[in-house]
Protein backbone atom coordinates (compact mmCIF):
# COMPACT_ATOMS: atom_id res chain seq x y z
CA UNK A 1 0.00 0.00 0.00
CA UNK A 2 1.46 3.35 -1.00
CA UNK A 3 -0.04 6.84 -1.19
CA UNK A 4 1.56 8.96 -3.92
CA UNK A 5 1.60 12.05 -1.71
CA UNK A 6 3.17 12.20 1.72
CA UNK A 7 1.29 15.11 3.29
CA UNK A 8 -1.26 14.36 6.00
CA UNK A 9 -4.76 14.91 4.60
CA UNK A 10 -3.55 15.32 0.98
CA UNK A 11 -5.91 13.94 -1.67
CA UNK A 12 -3.95 11.75 -4.04
CA UNK A 13 -3.64 8.41 -5.80
CA UNK A 14 -3.16 5.33 -3.62
CA UNK A 15 -1.48 2.15 -4.84
CA UNK A 16 -2.53 -1.27 -3.53
CA UNK A 17 -0.74 -4.49 -4.39
CA UNK A 18 -0.96 -8.17 -3.59
CA UNK A 19 0.32 -11.49 -4.86
CA UNK A 20 -2.41 -14.02 -5.61
CA UNK A 21 -1.61 -17.15 -3.62
CA UNK A 22 -4.15 -19.12 -5.63
CA UNK A 23 -6.18 -18.54 -8.80
CA UNK A 24 -8.82 -15.88 -8.21
CA UNK A 25 -12.00 -16.30 -10.27
CA UNK A 26 -13.32 -13.48 -12.45
CA UNK A 27 -15.22 -10.88 -10.45
CA UNK A 28 -18.83 -10.23 -10.19
CA UNK A 29 -21.62 -11.87 -12.21
CA UNK A 30 -23.84 -13.32 -9.49
CA UNK A 31 -26.21 -14.71 -12.17
CA UNK A 32 -23.44 -17.25 -12.86
CA UNK A 33 -23.23 -18.26 -9.22
CA UNK A 34 -22.50 -21.93 -9.99
CA UNK A 35 -19.44 -20.97 -12.06
CA UNK A 36 -17.96 -19.02 -9.17
CA UNK A 37 -17.02 -15.36 -8.97
CA UNK A 38 -14.97 -13.18 -6.68
CA UNK A 39 -14.58 -9.68 -5.29
CA UNK A 40 -11.73 -7.71 -3.78
CA UNK A 41 -12.42 -5.47 -0.79
CA UNK A 42 -10.08 -2.88 0.68
CA UNK A 43 -10.79 -1.91 4.31
CA UNK A 44 -9.64 1.39 5.84
CA UNK A 45 -9.75 1.60 9.63
CA UNK A 46 -11.27 4.85 10.86
CA UNK A 47 -9.68 5.22 14.26
CA UNK A 48 -6.94 3.73 16.44
CA UNK A 49 -7.46 4.78 20.04
CA UNK A 50 -8.01 8.55 19.98
CA UNK A 51 -6.30 8.98 16.58
CA UNK A 52 -8.51 9.58 13.56
CA UNK A 53 -6.89 7.68 10.69
CA UNK A 54 -9.13 7.96 7.63
CA UNK A 55 -12.30 9.99 7.19
CA UNK A 56 -15.51 7.97 6.97
CA UNK A 57 -15.75 8.73 3.21
CA UNK A 58 -11.94 8.55 2.76
CA UNK A 59 -12.03 12.29 2.06
CA UNK A 60 -13.70 11.72 -1.30
CA UNK A 61 -16.89 13.66 -0.61
CA UNK A 62 -18.79 10.67 -2.03
CA UNK A 63 -21.54 8.47 -0.61
CA UNK A 64 -22.02 4.74 -0.26
CA UNK A 65 -22.53 3.21 -3.73
CA UNK A 66 -20.57 5.93 -5.55
CA UNK A 67 -17.63 4.88 -7.69
CA UNK A 68 -14.03 6.04 -7.45
CA UNK A 69 -11.61 6.34 -10.36
CA UNK A 70 -9.40 3.26 -10.47
CA UNK A 71 -7.17 1.45 -12.94
CA UNK A 72 -5.03 -1.66 -13.00
CA UNK A 73 -1.32 -0.86 -13.00
CA UNK A 74 -0.31 -4.50 -13.46
CA UNK A 75 -1.58 -8.04 -12.97
CA UNK A 76 -5.27 -7.16 -13.25
CA UNK A 77 -7.14 -7.12 -16.53
CA UNK A 78 -10.59 -5.59 -16.97
CA UNK A 79 -13.43 -7.80 -18.20
CA UNK A 80 -14.44 -5.17 -20.77
CA UNK A 81 -13.50 -1.75 -22.11
CA UNK A 82 -15.39 -0.05 -19.26
CA UNK A 83 -12.49 -0.97 -16.98
CA UNK A 84 -12.48 -1.86 -13.33
CA UNK A 85 -15.17 -0.60 -10.97
CA UNK A 86 -14.28 0.62 -7.48
CA UNK A 87 -17.33 1.22 -5.30
CA UNK A 88 -17.19 3.08 -1.98
CA UNK A 89 -18.95 2.04 1.20
CA UNK A 90 -18.76 4.90 3.69
CA UNK A 91 -18.03 3.93 7.32
CA UNK A 92 -21.08 4.55 9.51
CA UNK A 93 -19.04 6.01 12.39
CA UNK A 94 -15.44 7.11 12.92
CA UNK A 95 -14.63 4.41 15.50
CA UNK A 96 -12.19 1.52 15.75
CA UNK A 97 -14.98 -0.94 14.96
CA UNK A 98 -16.02 0.53 11.63
CA UNK A 99 -14.26 0.65 8.29
CA UNK A 100 -14.69 2.47 5.01
CA UNK A 101 -14.59 -0.15 2.26
CA UNK A 102 -13.79 -0.06 -1.46
CA UNK A 103 -15.08 -3.05 -3.44
CA UNK A 104 -13.23 -3.77 -6.69
CA UNK A 105 -15.02 -5.61 -9.50
CA UNK A 106 -14.80 -5.91 -13.27
CA UNK A 107 -11.58 -7.92 -13.47
CA UNK A 108 -10.80 -11.18 -15.27
CA UNK A 109 -9.50 -14.29 -13.55
CA UNK A 110 -6.17 -13.68 -11.82
CA UNK A 111 -3.69 -16.54 -12.12
CA UNK A 112 -1.94 -17.91 -9.03
CA UNK A 113 1.36 -16.15 -8.21
CA UNK A 114 0.37 -13.03 -10.17
CA UNK A 115 1.45 -9.77 -8.57
CA UNK A 116 -1.47 -7.40 -9.00
CA UNK A 117 -1.29 -3.64 -8.50
CA UNK A 118 -4.29 -1.30 -8.47
CA UNK A 119 -4.37 2.53 -8.43
CA UNK A 120 -7.32 4.39 -6.88
CA UNK A 121 -7.59 8.17 -7.20
CA UNK A 122 -9.19 10.72 -4.91
CA UNK A 123 -8.48 9.16 -1.51
CA UNK A 124 -7.30 11.52 1.20
CA UNK A 125 -4.13 10.44 2.99
CA UNK A 126 -4.34 9.31 6.60
CA UNK A 127 -4.92 12.07 9.13
CA UNK A 128 -1.89 11.01 11.16
CA UNK A 129 1.61 9.60 10.75
CA UNK A 130 0.65 6.75 13.10
CA UNK A 131 1.31 3.41 11.40
CA UNK A 132 -1.90 2.49 9.64
CA UNK A 133 -3.07 -0.89 8.46
CA UNK A 134 -5.16 -1.28 5.32
CA UNK A 135 -6.62 -4.73 4.80
CA UNK A 136 -7.34 -6.33 1.40
CA UNK A 137 -9.59 -9.36 1.30
CA UNK A 138 -10.56 -11.54 -1.59
CA UNK A 139 -13.54 -13.84 -1.40
CA UNK A 140 -15.11 -16.09 -3.95
CA UNK A 141 -18.58 -17.44 -4.13
CA UNK A 142 -19.47 -20.73 -5.73
CA UNK A 143 -22.60 -22.83 -5.34
CA UNK A 144 -23.93 -20.21 -2.93
CA UNK A 145 -20.95 -20.69 -0.59
CA UNK A 146 -18.70 -17.78 0.33
CA UNK A 147 -15.05 -18.80 0.60
CA UNK A 148 -12.18 -16.62 1.75
CA UNK A 149 -9.30 -16.64 -0.71
CA UNK A 150 -6.96 -14.39 1.28
CA UNK A 151 -6.69 -11.52 3.71
CA UNK A 152 -3.66 -9.26 3.56
CA UNK A 153 -2.85 -6.39 5.92
CA UNK A 154 -0.49 -3.64 4.80
CA UNK A 155 1.10 -0.60 6.36
CA UNK A 156 1.92 2.39 4.17
CA UNK A 157 5.21 2.75 2.38
CA UNK A 158 6.44 6.25 1.64
CA UNK A 159 5.65 8.16 4.83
Amino acid sequence: YRPYGSNIGQTTIHEFGFKASTTIPQSGDSSKINDGYSSLKIFFQQKIGANLIFKTDLGTGKSTGDTLDCIAKSGLEAVNESGLTCTLEVAPNPTEDFFAVITVTGYKEIAANTEAVLLIAGIENAQTTTATTVKITCSKQKYRTLLSVFTLSMTPVGF
